[in-house]
């Protein structure tokens, strides 16, 4: 077996009682150091930590691809989220129980940050996903009501960053910042290496830095050979700049825009009742000039003689399945629109 040795006083772990080169974590008994395998990655900001998922306690220095530059981590033992920034770090397991309980145990305190921090995170709707509600206590993202693709993209964000125990430790985070930093929190991330990540991705470390003023607004422009994915970030403005350094700090509730990708959206100028009887080629050229690009025809073969009845003649226009749309009403470009229409 390889010899291994401790890197802060250099003595030899193979010969100390129980150490396993493959165990993942050993303390060396010589100083007391916390050394980690090989799997850590060399860039960590906060080396020697050792980072445990706070619902399964599974060390997760040792999980693929880990590295505490991305403010956040999900464990891929059981998919918890873990804020794993410098407000995360704790002296001792002790320490941790003792702050986890404090907080918990205390409506007053949990009353106070309430009301302290506008716009905190903190949901206490039992009906999170349906109440009008719903979308005004969760400041990080306000979807119109109305664009049901949007608010379906953030459903399962959305159901982690309202649980109350997720932002007891935001809300530390916050209120150690608002006594003893004039509220200043590091962004943790330069500008560029945002840019161009899924929303959903920008959204969470962001919003995992324990920041409480987060505006998302998409930019509807993706079409038919589209360079850029939808979803993907485009610009992030943090008080009033779109340029900003890991180690800047802002105020928790500092302003923050972020702009990212969707398909372009068409709005539909008649009913579909006001369709039925025209012709089913000049129904799709409309439509075609609309923009929309997934129309496909559906015959109904039941003309005999065609007097009362045309040829050609549409029964009925469904887009994304609605065969009742109004008129004004919005789809995406590329919604699958049927017309079926009668022939012999």
């Amino acid at each position: 077996m390889d010899e291994y040795f401790c890197t802060r006083c250099g003595a030899i772990l193979n010969d100390q009682c129980g150490f396993d080169p493959y165990g993942g974590t050993w303390t060396c008994n010589e100083c007391g150091q916390l050394l980690m395998d090989d799997d850590v990655y060399d860039g960590d900001t906060y080396p020697g930590v050792a980072w445990y998922c706070d619902e399964c306690d599974s060390l997760m220095n040792i999980q693929p691809g880990f590295s505490d530059i991305y403010g956040s981590w999900t464990c891929t033992e059981c998919g918890h989220v873990n804020g794993i920034t410098e407000n995360d770090i704790y002296e001792s397991q002790k320490d941790y129980e003792y702050q986890e309980k404090k907080v918990e145990k205390s409506d007053f305190i949990s009353s106070f940050i309430d009301n302290l921090f506008s716009g905190s995170d903190v949901n206490n709707s039992d009906d999170e996903d349906e109440s009008d509600d719903y979308y005004d206590k969760t400041d990080y993202c306000k979807p119109d009501r109305k664009d049901e693709s949007l608010s379906s993209r953030y459903y399962r964000l959305s159901s982690m960053m309202v649980d109350k125990k997720y932002n007891i430790k935001l809300l530390i985070t916050r209120l150690k910042a608002f006594f003893f930093n004039k509220k200043n929190i590091y962004i943790g991330y330069d500008s560029d290496v945002l840019l161009g990540k899924d929303v959903e991705f920008v959204l969470t470390s962001i919003h995992n830095r324990a920041f409480n003023n987060i505006k998302v607004f998409p930019v509807k422009d993706i079409y038919i050979d589209s360079i850029k994915s939808e979803g993907e970030v485009e610009q992030i403005i943090v008080a009033g700049s779109a340029f900003f350094e890991s180690k800047d700090s802002f105020p928790y509730d500092v302003e923050i825009i972020i702009t990212y990708h969707e398909k372009r959206e068409i709005t539909v100028p008649f009913a579909a009742n006001s369709l039925r009887k025209q012709n089913y080629l000049a129904v799709k050229d409309r439509l075609l000039h609309l923009g929309f690009t997934e129309i496909y025809e559906q015959p109904i073969r039941d003309l005999k003689i065609g007097w009362l009845i045309k040829d050609g003649a549409v029964e009925k226009v469904s887009i994304s399945g609605n065969e009742t749309f109004k008129k004004n009403t919005i789809y995406k470009y590329d919604a699958e629109i049927i017309i079926n229409y009668h022939t012999f």
